[in-house]
């Protein structure tokens, strides 16, 4: 059974995409607000670790790696969308169970423990 609030979701819809450099800013920090939540607590533990590092190195080190793990997910992605949604789409009638899966494994795994 779906647990509601977590899967609320909020969207704007626009008649019009935004415009010129000002859209794409308004665009791109409407992205970053939605992020936050996910990347804030990393990234801000990665840059108190850099902060208390004694070498520059490691910090650019720590945070090269970080951007390595946050771009390369999201450009393959970029790459093979087009054959991902072909497999989503195929998918289509199983996803329920895929979705529901992990949590009873999680639940059935609980219980015998």
């Amino acid at each position: 059974m779906p647990i509601g609030f977590l899967y609320r979701d909020m969207r704007v819809h626009l008649s019009q995409k935004p415009a010129g450099y000002a859209g794409s800013i308004l665009v791109g920090a409407a992205f970053a607000a939605g992020w936050t939540p996910c990347v804030g607590p990393v990234l801000g533990s990665i840059l108190l670790l850099a902060s208390k590092s004694s070498s520059i190195g490691y910090g650019v080190l720590l945070l090269s790696f970080y951007s390595l793990g946050l771009a390369v997910p999201l450009l393959l992605c970029c790459l093979a969308l087009e054959q991902s949604l072909k497999l989503i789409k195929r998918m289509g009638p199983i996803l329920p169970i895929i979705e529901k899966a992990p949590g009873s494994a999680y639940w059935r795994w609980v219980c015998f423990c």
